[in-house]
């Protein structure tokens, strides 16, 4: 039931297969319903261009996914996973337990690299959009009546993305990848003073001889290689995946990093542009906050999101119409509450704490455009709203057998 404010009569209605008619043979627009499978239409033309540059703007408020880099990007991550996963199993083929002390290494080295390979997954899961894609498939859109009126709300893209305390996975990362190396370090010191000033008795600090001394050198070595690995993926993984770009020289349009002068900032001049960016800070903070409200219950924790799951479905013809309408149509829309929701915007000011709509207002749209940036062409483009809504609907109560009513 909702609570109080705006009350929201949920309502979702069914879809079915469209058919395209036309000159020639008929196309069938889509034979199964939600993302997994992809239109049978022809693709050509999803996506519009302007041949000027001078035309060709990047949005004031926008989503920007550089898909060539995107793709080979996602190559290096999944080889560098490969190498990470190969190396934590190659800690257990290393163990050793001839007596106590590699006994008690062997368990302790192992804990830790599993412990690294843990959260390494949780972070490469984001790159890996199959899960979300059939998450998608089961969610509906929030689709109901707002004082009379009948308000279409796709956004079940947005509450199938994955959501987490920022500040919590954050630590997390930075603990486990200072603990790796610092270890890694002391155990490297130890080992190079062991061959530096050998010990007489052949036994270094009383306690390792010269095959307990060995053992440890495989592993740390293994364990050295996992960590940088584990380094490399997480800055590759930041760079690209987490960036909003500043402001132009002005402080209110975007920066377009084709442009002289201003051009692309310092940190991208190197390797070039990250596979995906936000306009502007606002853009990137008005996201969180609707995909907060629609599907998280802490809505006065600031989650962190996962913009490259996003991305990723980006890259098939679809998934970029679902996408473009999602994030241009959403309504802010609270799941605990079930109403949807507005905020207050003064001149000059940041918009205020989201409230129910009241009689005559209209529920906030997101309103960020969504952009593909080919870096080959340096164009920016757009795919067309091409949006169906999913298979689910709301299940709603039948009070007549539990009346009598007819």
């Amino acid at each position: 039931m909702p609570s109080s404010g705006t009350a929201v009569d949920l309502n979702f209605a069914e879809t079915s297969s469209e058919v395209s008619k036309g000159e020639g043979p008929t196309l069938l627009k889509r034979t199964t319903h939600g993302l997994s499978n992809t239109s049978s239409v022809p693709t050509a033309g999803k996506v519009k261009r302007h041949a000027s540059r001078s035309q060709n703007k990047l949005p004031q408020k926008a989503f920007v996914v550089n898909f060539r880099r995107l793709v080979e990007v996602q190559k290096i991550l999944a080889i560098l996973h490969e190498f990470i996963r190969s190396t934590a199993i190659a800690t257990l083929t290393l163990v050793a337990a001839a007596n106590w002390s590699e006994l008690a290494f062997s368990i302790f080295f192992v804990a830790l690299a599993l412990a690294l390979f843990a959260v390494h997954e949780m972070r490469y899961d984001g790159m890996d959009i199959e899960d979300y894609k059939s998450l998608v498939d089961l969610l509906e859109d929030d689709d109901g009546q707002c004082r009379g009126r009948e308000i279409h709300n796709p956004n079940r893209l947005l509450k199938g993305l994955t959501l987490c305390n920022g500040r919590s996975r954050r630590r997390m990362a930075f603990i486990t990848s200072f603990v790796g190396f610092a270890l890694c370090s002391l155990l490297w010191l130890n080992i190079f003073w062991s061959w530096a000033e050998p010990p007489k008795d052949g036994m270094w600090l009383g306690v390792f001889d010269e095959e307990d001394m060995a053992m440890q050198a495989a592993l740390t070595l293994v364990g050295t290689a996992m960590v940088a690995f584990h380094l490399s993926f997480e800055c590759i993984y930041w760079r690209e995946t987490q960036c909003v770009m500043p402001l132009d020289a002005d402080g209110e349009s975007a920066l377009d990093p084709r442009a002289e002068g201003s051009g692309v900032p310092i940190q991208y001049r190197w390797f070039g542009l990250p596979s995906m960016w936000f306009t502007s800070q606002l853009a990137s903070d008005d996201l969180r906050l609707w995909i907060t409200y629609c599907c998280w219950e802490k809505c006065n924790v600031k989650a962190k999101i996962y913009p490259e799951e996003m991305a990723l479905l980006a890259l098939n013809p679809d998934g970029a119409s679902y996408l473009r309408r999602t994030l241009a149509s959403a309504k802010l829309f609270s799941m605990t509450k079930f109403e949807f929701l507005t905020r207050d915007k003064e001149t000059g000011q940041p918009p205020g704490q989201p409230r129910p709509v009241e009689k005559g207002e209209n529920p906030e749209e997101l309103g960020l455009d969504f952009v593909l940036f080919d870096n080959a062409s340096e164009q920016f483009l757009q795919p067309e709203e091409d949006y169906r809504g999913g298979m689910m609907r709301l299940l709603t109560r039948d009070l007549t057998k539990e009346t009598g009513s007819p």
